[in-house]
């Protein structure tokens, strides 16, 4: 008999990247990787801005240091009793300048709670960097394990978010292999290493970040 799909929106103790998460008031995304601080070594949870930081520029309210994170996420029936997490840091997104990345991260409440290999991917193999026609795939809490390539790289593009329009330049676009809640999967090429973090899309394109300037 085949294996079950796992559930990629279910509860996991400990979680591993590739599902369900979210600042408390946001609906859910995706837990992408386990990255660590440069300077402490903590180990961290990393996912999109508009996933961990309830899409925050920084100045508006929408979320500050130390909210929690649920694991899964408030649309998976995530609640007050499955915070896994607290809002670390976050890359403001700005509506009138160019941005490079829509990312954060969030501190565990114990390091026990996470583990770093990507559900139905295994572990990272260390970073690439994205080109033309390279075979990608990504584990994300709506679609689960989904394959693509890269289309084009040095993007510019525009995306919603609830404040408006905001721009983002130097991105990497591939084919349709995500929908609505994959946004913070980590997209790796064929030798699991990491390409960039996706945080956007439509029927037709997946929109990610190279993960040169997420790490950073």
């Amino acid at each position: 008999m085949p294996l079950a799909k796992p559930d990629h929106t279910a509860r996991m103790r400990p979680a591993r990247p590739g599902i369900s998460i979210g600042h408390y008031q946001v609906t859910a995304g995706t837990f992408g990787a386990m990255v660590y601080d440069q300077k402490t070594k903590v180990p961290l949870i990393l996912s999109n801005n508009h996933v961990l930081a309830n899409a925050s520029s920084g100045r508006d309210g929408r979320a500050k240091r130390g909210d929690a994170v649920l694991q899964p996420g408030a649309y998976d029936r995530g609640d007050q009793d499955d915070v896994i997490g607290r809002l670390y840091r976050y890359v403001p997104i700005r509506k009138r300048v160019s941005n490079l990345v829509d990312c954060a991260v969030a501190e565990p409440l114990s390091p026990d709670l996470v583990t770093p290999e990507i559900l139905e991917i295994g572990a990272v193999a260390g970073t690439a960097v994205a080109e033309l026609g390279m075979k990608l795939k990504k584990s994300g809490r709506t679609t689960g394990l989904t394959r693509g390539e890269v289309l084009a790289v040095n993007s510019s593009v525009k995306v919603e978010y609830p404040f408006g329009i905001a721009e983002f330049a130097d991105q990497i676009v591939a084919g349709p292999m995500s929908q609505g809640g994959d946004s913070g999967s980590l997209v790796v090429d064929e030798k699991n290493r990491a390409v960039g973090l996706l945080f956007a899309g439509s029927e037709k394109t997946t929109v990610f970040s190279p993960i040169q300037y997420v790490l950073q």
